[in-house]
C-alpha cells in the first residue's frame, strides 16, 4: 500500500448536474424537517424502516446531525457511528485540500483491495447490527 499527498487544484471541477442534485436533495430534506417542526409530526423519510420494521444502514443520521447541531456530539455520534466516522474523514480531506491544495492518494495492490473490501463489508454490517439492536 502506498499513501501519499499529491498537489491538486484547490477547487475541483464538478459537473453542474451533481451540484444541482445535492442542492435539491438538501432542499427536500430541509422542507421535510421544517414541516416536521411546524406540524409537530414525527415524519420518517426512511422507507426501508417503514416496510421492513428495522432500521436501514443510514438510519439515525438525521437525528445524529440534529444532536450535533444542538451541541451534543457524543450522542449524535452514537446514532450512527460509521456514517459520522466517514463524514469526519471526508471533512478532514476537504479541509486538507482547501488549506494545502493536497489530495490523499492511496494505491492498493489487488490483494489489498480484496482485504479492504472485506473490512468495509464487515464494518458496514457491524454498524447495521448496532443500529438494529441499540438504536432501533
Amino acid at each position: 500500500m502506498k499513501i501519499a499527498f499529491e498537489k491538486v487544484p484547490r477547487f475541483p471541477h464538478w459537473p453542474l448536474w451533481s451540484i444541482l442534485l445535492v442542492l435539491c436533495w438538501m432542499m427536500l430534506g430541509g422542507i421535510a424537517v421544517a414541516l416536521g417542526f411546524e406540524t409537530h409530526a414525527n415524519c420518517s423519510a426512511c422507507w426501508f424502516k417503514l416496510f421492513f420494521k428495522i432500521p436501514c444502514p443510514t438510519c439515525g443520521f438525521g437525528r445524529g446531525m440534529t444532536s450535533i447541531l444542538h451541541g451534543d456530539i457524543f450522542h449524535g455520534f452514537l446514532y450512527n457511528p460509521l456514517l459520522f466516522t466517514i463524514l469526519a474523514g471526508w471533512l478532514f480531506l476537504i479541509l486538507i485540500r482547501a488549506l494545502f491544495c493536497k489530495s490523499l492518494r492511496v494505491v492498493l495492490s489487488p490483494g489489498e483491495r480484496v482485504e479492504l473490501f472485506g473490512l468495509t463489508f464487515c464494518m458496514f454490517f457491524a454498524n447495521w447490527i448496532y443500529l438494529i439492536v441499540a438504536v432501533g
